[in-house]
């Protein structure tokens, strides 16, 4: 590896100094790093419900704008199984669900509690 030659001295520069020193260096190194960097935003599985919700998104198009968001190395969209997730935790209890053939009805205490969460 010739990386003087090709002209990246820089680079040359940090593979010797992390060759060269104690066993721990490149590990220090990788720390400090990872340190400067900032942290990558990501929606919470309920905000992208909201976006979804509000948008009137398919499940399809939510998957091709995390994809396409993906595709520029952003995981702002969390994963559609997430999403759904958040949303049966937006359901009443079954307990407090009933349905017959002729009506449906939901406990209003439910939804009330379901509210104040």
């Amino acid at each position: 590896m010739k990386l003087v030659a090709s002209g990246k001295r820089d680079a040359a520069n940090i593979v010797k100094e992390i060759s060269l020193a104690s066993p721990s260096r490149a590990t220090k190194i990788k720390m400090a790093r990872a340190a400067f960097r900032k942290p990558e935003p990501k929606l919470s599985s309920e905000a992208a419900l909201g976006i979804l919700v509000d948008a009137k998104l398919s499940v399809e198009q939510y998957k091709i704008m995390r994809k396409g968001a993906k595709a520029v190395n952003s995981n702002l969209y969390p994963a559609y199984y997430l999403v759904q997730e958040a949303k049966t935790k937006c359901y009443p209890p079954e307990d407090s669900i009933e349905v017959t053939d002729t009506y449906a009805e939901i406990k209003l205490q439910a939804l009330l509690n379901l509210t104040s969460e």
